[in-house]
């Protein structure tokens, strides 16, 4: 990745750890030269590791004056002295799989290669090699200006053209301004060199609402023009004005737009439609798993109250028997704290007090439930949007309190045998 300037070989010798020299992925044994201003003998290198995108290389080959050393990397680096000016080193994993190589800092005892990096210093491209400029059709070179702290600090750079000054007569006109290996252009602006008239707004647009799914927006009169979003085209986004659809189309080839009539004005809704049929379904599975929560916790009170009677004499109550019932309810509200929250842990709390009337709790079970889908399908139909998470509380709560009530409801005592 030597085009990169942020993981360039210059990295490797900047005194920043936070920098990495990152190779090329599709080259296993990646190489570095070094020139140095004049011969030195080298005994020993060390490497530190890379950012987290690379792997450490175990393995190093010196070349210097026709000379090799092989230096195992996972040991301390030393080697037989190698005297040069100019030192090629190759770096490996041998026996590992095919890893993207990098080093954070090479320090070869007995040469200095530690040269601050200075991020005031000028970097860029010349005119003819920065991205290109299209215009009508028309490729204008352009150079880029910058300095070196954007660069390792990601940040953006200067893009100007050059050469012959553009001229845009009245009307419209398209331009590009295309990527390249090196340079992904992130946003173009265009400033008239001389006094130009004001331009006014074809319409005004105010955001009344907006969220992930839908956006309302206030859009004024005007002559026919195009309502675009920066986001990439969908087919699944529609724009309605009074319950009428506006015409979609692509702008620049990539994000969302609709065609907005010169007569038409007023509150634009725009929605995507694929979440409305999410939403139905998954509150379909609500009602169902209610229905099915409903029915279980019935099965298992009705069980508890009308378990048949057996010959046996009821065994008394140890002291030790309640104290485990005590720590078992207990238990049972701490696991509802833990999973849901203190309303949870209340919905839990009020199953212990109401196991012994289970018909009032099927009803409260069943009232929590119903208000909950309730809330929830007026939500969903009135915004398309999850509701709040009140609704998931008040659902957490109702199902702590079934499953509670179910476990400690008690059985009906079987009447003594006749003596």
């Amino acid at each position: 990745l030597g085009e990169d300037t942020t993981v360039s070989p210059r990295m490797v010798h900047d005194r920043d750890p936070t920098t990495s020299w990152v190779a090329d992925p599709r080259d296993p044994e990646p190489t570095l030269t070094v020139e140095l201003p004049e011969r030195r003998r080298m005994h020993r290198i060390e490497v530190t590791g890379p950012a987290a995108i690379a792997e450490r290389p175990t393995r190093a080959v010196i070349e210097a004056d026709g000379e090799e050393r092989v230096v195992d990397l996972e040991g301390d680096g030393r080697f037989e002295p190698l005297s040069g000016r100019n030192f090629t080193i190759t770096f490996s994993r041998p026996g590992d799989d095919v890893f993207t190589l990098g080093i954070g800092e090479l320090r070869l005892r007995s040469a200095r290669l530690k040269v601050p990096l200075n991020g005031a210093g000028k970097t860029g491209a010349i005119c003819g090699f920065g991205p290109p400029l299209v215009v009508d059709g028309i490729e204008v070179p352009t150079r880029v200006e910058g300095r070196i702290g954007s660069v390792a600090a990601a940040g953006q750079l200067a893009v100007r053209p050059c050469g012959p000054r553009i001229r845009l007569a009245a009307g419209q006109h398209r331009l590009v301004l295309r990527s390249t290996e090196q340079f992904q252009p992130v946003s173009l602006s265009l400033a008239a060199v001389g006094p130009h008239a004001s331009v006014s707004r074809s319409r005004l647009v105010r955001v009344v609402d907006s969220d992930d799914t839908r956006h309302v927006l206030d859009v004024g009169p005007g002559e026919e023009a195009i309502l675009s979003m920066p986001q990439n085209f969908n087919e699944g986004w529609a724009a309605r004005v009074d319950g009428d659809e506006l015409e979609p189309v692509q702008v620049d080839g990539w994000s969302q737009g609709w065609v907005l009539p010169e007569d038409t004005s007023g509150e634009v809704v725009l929605s995507f439609e694929p979440q409305r049929g999410y939403l139905v379904t998954l509150i379909g599975g609500l009602v169902l798993l209610g229905l099915v929560l409903l029915w279980a916790v019935w099965i298992a009170l009705r069980h508890r109250l009308t378990e048949p009677a057996t010959t046996e004499a009821p065994k008394p109550h140890r002291g030790t028997s309640r104290r485990w019932a005590v720590a078992g309810r207990c238990l049972a509200v701490l696991a509802a704290y833990a999973v849901g929250g203190p309303i949870v842990a209340g919905g839990a709390l009020l199953g212990v007090l109401l196991a012994r009337r289970p018909r009032l709790v099927v009803a409260v079970v069943t009232v929590a439930l119903l208000g909950a889908v309730l809330a929830f399908v007026i939500r969903v139909a009135q915004d398309a949007v999850l509701p709040a998470n009140a609704v998931d509380l008040v659902t957490g709560a109702a199902v702590a309190l079934g499953l509670v009530a179910a476990f400690l409801a008690p059985r009906d005592e079987p009447e003594a045998p006749p003596a």
